[in-house]
């Protein structure tokens, strides 16, 4: 039933607006990053229930330390063809297109650069009131690492650059799984040989967004006599790497001796395991043993032979180890490398326990966990990291787990056992006898005043157990208060005696003004029984003062003159 108070027409007004209302809501901003020459995607979702007949959609790009405003793309339905862009973005920007009949008007930067980032708007456009609503807000952080030399030389310094726009960030430089330097520069002199590979930076944002970046660098040998500059890249199995190229369309890419070229035009890919990239480059994925060798670069005029070498870890046992056991680690090349040295350390060290590539330790449960084989170079630094998990064996575990539990299951049954059996003896009397000896032991106790012959008379007369003084005491006590030393039944409740009766009674008649708290302090008597034989036994009540007029002699007759004479007579008025 509807409130009576509410105007029906609100309630209609209500039902109809709650649509827009829904539509209008607060749009929150949204972060995105992307790395210089990679796609990415802007959300903007729109409800096309809502969408109406003379209404586009519209990306508007602002610049907070430029100011600029452009519009760089509008929608004009849900037609796939069916949007037009701002002469700025003809080459790489466009509607995902995939779900715009689905209301999905994403936007795709493909490849992103790095001068793009800004905050972008997506707007709902009613064409006949040029009334614009947000649907989408996105922030796009830009980043990019550059490098000052690549390829480099043997023997130069190089400088490595980590760029990030549109947000403020901490930014630190990895070799594996090891950090080797922070901050947006990273300068290394003296390049060596080994020096050349991946090189990781790793941006974390305000917000605790972490953003990686790889960054492949080709160090080659000085004073080839053949013109040919060799480099090496050494790389963990099973990871993805790309070797460097230029951009020049004349670039051919060869693997060993191999006459045919990887690829014959700038978009082919070799049966998944080979890309070339935009520049040029050869991206593996999944490197394994067979993917070893050389790979050579042709561009005029240089050429280039790197050459692919793994490193891979073993550990022996690895799962479920005891403790107590002897763990093997080692770490090896596929192809030797002159000036490479090894190290072995645990996750939670920052120091090697070894610097041989084989390394044997007893192991405790304290060593489980990661241990990473770190390579260095001739220089001391850094090549790459390869990591092997060591598991604790969860048998012995869960074994000794049983153990403890069934150890404290029997602890527990015996405390348990130990008191029953302590609070039977308590209740029941030491020395199991038949009440005719139990008897004659009161008799004779209270005949001989002394428990010592009693003692004697009762180990010469009856043979049994020897008696004790807990025992006569019991009995003696169970005899003056029930006048019997058999067992009693029932509930066993303590009959009051006449004597504490008359010495209730000799204080309430001395003093009939004492509470019944007082008088159980003073007689040392429980509060509940000087109740219970006040009320019951005594029959003795507290004394309720009442104040009432007192009669005299000649108040009858002025009563009965009042009622004769007095009183006004019925139905008559005053």
């Amino acid at each position: 039933m509807s409130n009576p108070n509410i105007p029906q027409g609100l309630l209609l007004t209500f039902f109809i607006l709650l649509p827009c209302v829904e539509h209008t809501r607060a749009v929150e901003e949204k972060s995105v990053f992307g790395v210089e020459g990679d796609a990415v995607t802007l959300p903007c979702l729109f409800n096309r229930s809502l969408w109406r007949e003379g209404a586009r959609v519209e990306w508007d790009w602002k610049k907070r330390d430029r100011g600029i405003i452009r519009e760089i793309i509008m929608h004009q339905d849900f037609r796939d063809e069916g949007f037009t862009r701002g002469r700025f973005y003809d080459n790489y920007l466009n509607i995902t297109g995939h779900g715009v009949k689905e209301g999905d008007f994403s936007l795709l930067f493909s490849p992103v650069r790095f001068y793009d980032y800004g905050t972008f708007t997506c707007y709902h456009v009613n064409n006949s009131t040029n009334k614009r609503t947000k649907l989408a807000a996105v922030k796009l952080v830009t980043a990019a690492v550059t490098s000052w030399w690549n390829p480099v030389e043997e023997g130069r310094e190089n400088t490595l650059w980590c760029s990030i726009r549109g947000a403020d960030g901490d930014v630190e430089w990895m070799r594996g799984d090891l950090s080797v330097g922070k901050g947006q520069v990273m300068k290394v002199s003296q390049m060596g040989i080994t020096d050349g590979g991946k090189w990781t930076c790793v941006v974390s944002t305000m917000n605790k967004t972490r953003l990686t970046i790889n960054h492949f660098i080709n160090v080659y040998k000085r004073g080839s006599r053949d013109g040919v500059k060799r480099s090496i890249f050494i790389t963990p199995v099973n990871s993805n790497i790309t070797l460097p190229g230029v951009n020049d369309h004349s670039t051919r890419w060869y693997k060993g001796n191999e006459s045919k070229s990887l690829m014959k035009d700038r978009d082919e890919q070799t049966n998944g395991k080979f890309t070339i990239t935009e520049d040029f480059s050869l991206r593996i994925s999944d490197v394994r043993p067979e993917d070893t060798g050389h790979y050579e670069r042709r561009s005029d005029p240089d050429i280039y032979y790197i050459s692919i070498i793994i490193v891979t870890a073993r550990v022996t046992p690895k799962n479920e180890v005891s403790e107590g056991t002897a763990v093997n680690l080692t770490c090896d090349l596929s192809h030797p490398v002159p000036g490479v040295t090894f190290g072995w350390r645990h996750e939670t060290s920052d120091r090697d326990v070894t610097n041989q590539p084989s390394f044997t330790f007893i192991f405790v449960p304290e060593d489980a966990g990661k241990w990473m084989c770190v390579l260095y170079g001739e220089s001391g630094r850094v090549i790459t990291t390869i990591s092997q998990t060591i598991t604790e064996d969860q048998g012995i575990q869960d074994c000794m787990i049983f153990i403890w539990i069934f150890i404290a299951y029997v602890l527990l049954l015996a405390i348990v056992s130990s008191l029953l059996i302590w609070h039977l003896l308590k209740k029941k009397d030491f020395v199991m006898m038949t009440p005719q000896e139990k008897e004659k032991c009161v008799l004779w106790t209270a005949e001989l005043k002394s428990p010592a012959p009693v003692k004697r008379l009762f180990c010469t007369t009856f043979d049994n157990e020897p008696l004790t003084q807990r025992d006569l005491d019991v009995w003696m006590k169970k005899f003056e208060e029930t006048g019997s030393v058999l067992k009693q039944h029932g509930r066993g409740k303590h009959r009051t005696s006449e004597k504490d009766i008359e010495r209730i009674r000799a204080a309430f008649h001395k003093s009939p003004m004492k509470s019944i708290r007082r008088a159980s302090n003073e007689l040392q008597i429980p509060r509940s029984t000087v109740h219970k034989i006040v009320r019951t036994q005594l029959q003795l009540y507290p004394h309720k003062l009442q104040m009432v007029q007192q009669l005299r002699v000649d108040d009858h007759i002025k009563r009965r003159n009042y009622a004769m004479h007095g009183a006004p007579q019925s139905g008559q008025q005053p």
